[in-house]
């Protein structure tokens, strides 16, 4: 199916919205109509429950999201003078400075916390609280970087304009910049870019202050420009050759579909390092940067994967204006290349 095919979905944020909206104004099911923060009217579908509870299926449309499929609820009671969001079963609140919502508050994003209020004034003038819901969200916020960010108990409630875009490069950045402003309250100054949760374990493991540790997916290069406009003072990239090897290549985006020339930059340092020839087209020929990688370091050359990672951490210097080192691992976990002198 191509990506002009594919079927939008609706946002937490937007069925939370639509909940609430059912909820505030004691609407019978089946649907509820809204408008969404964008400006665009959606119809969603609802029941009750015996406690007043209306309950939305959040539909993530053609996009792989954690919580397609989740139910998210909104309990609404008369509060007068005031109008209030509370987070119930699966909804996270927020525990660490550095995110667009307060430590303490429950984890809904500003304009989604917008959108719901909105709906509470329209139905309950005098004011009232909304308690959203999320049953299971606990356990499907441990797929999510929640963790990493001090959301606790659950989901986040978020969205911008409503909808959810299938495959969304935007969405991903979105949900990996947080990261940056959650460290950068914490004080630290220096980040440790690692790529997944693998990634950020081996990091720990060799102890990297976890605090600091910022997973960047194949987002490297758009992470490190972020890092540089928020005037962090350097960062450390810890990764798969296979990946971080792209880096030297000046392939800062490190998704197989963008470019792949992992063995063929081996085999190119290798070249210009003296490997001998046949040794090199070997390189060029191996199915994977690892089997590339043990090739060299049988051959007693981790002199040239230590010049891979010093090119690749000059071409991110020299693109975005970081102080930035690089170290090369394979796939247990240990070191075989790095840009720092007897790492």
């Amino acid at each position: 199916m191509s990506p002009g095919t594919l079927r939008r979905g609706y946002t937490t944020g937007a069925c939370a919205q639509a909940a609430t909206a059912a909820a505030a104004r004691r609407l019978e099911p089946p649907q509820v109509a809204i408008t969404l923060p964008s400006g665009e009217k959606a119809e969603f579908l609802f029941e009750v429950d015996d406690e007043g509870t209306a309950w939305v299926v959040k539909d993530a449309g053609d996009d792989p999201d954690v919580t397609d499929g989740l139910r998210i609820g909104a309990r609404v009671e008369d509060t007068p003078g005031s109008f209030e969001i509370a987070a119930g079963e699966g909804v996270g609140t927020v525990t660490l400075a550095g995110l667009p919502v307060p430590p303490g508050e429950p984890a809904v994003n500003p304009v989604p916390r917008e959108a719901v209020l909105a709906e509470l004034r329209r139905a309950r003038p005098e004011g009232a609280r909304v308690t959203l819901l999320a049953p299971g969200g606990e356990r499907l916020a441990r797929k999510t970087l929640n963790p990493r960010l001090g959301v606790v108990g659950g989901i986040s409630i978020l969205g911008t304009s409503g909808r959810v875009e299938p495959w969304s490069i935007e969405a991903m950045r979105d949900s990996l910049v947080p990261q940056l402003d959650v460290a950068a309250a914490a004080g630290r100054r220096s980040l440790v870019f690692v790529v997944g949760a693998k990634g950020r374990k081996l990091a720990e493991a060799a102890g990297c202050d976890p605090v600091a540790l910022v997973e960047v997916g194949n987002e490297l290069g758009w992470m490190l420009e972020q890092a540089a406009e928020r005037h962090f003072e350097s960062v450390l990239i810890r990764g798969h050759v296979g990946k971080l090897a792209k880096l030297a290549a000046r392939i800062f985006d490190t998704h197989s579909r963008v470019a792949d020339a992992r063995t063929i930059t081996l085999a190119a340092y290798a070249g210009a390092g003296g490997v001998e020839p046949g040794a090199v087209r070997g390189l060029i020929e191996m199915p994977t940067a690892e089997e590339a990688a043990g090739r060299l370091l049988d051959l007693g050359r981790r002199d040239v994967l230590d010049e891979v990672a010093r090119a690749a951490a000059a071409a991110c210097r020299e693109r975005y204006g970081l102080p930035v080192e690089v170290v090369m691992l394979d796939r247990p976990g240990n070191v075989v290349g790095s840009s720092e002198a007897g790492v």
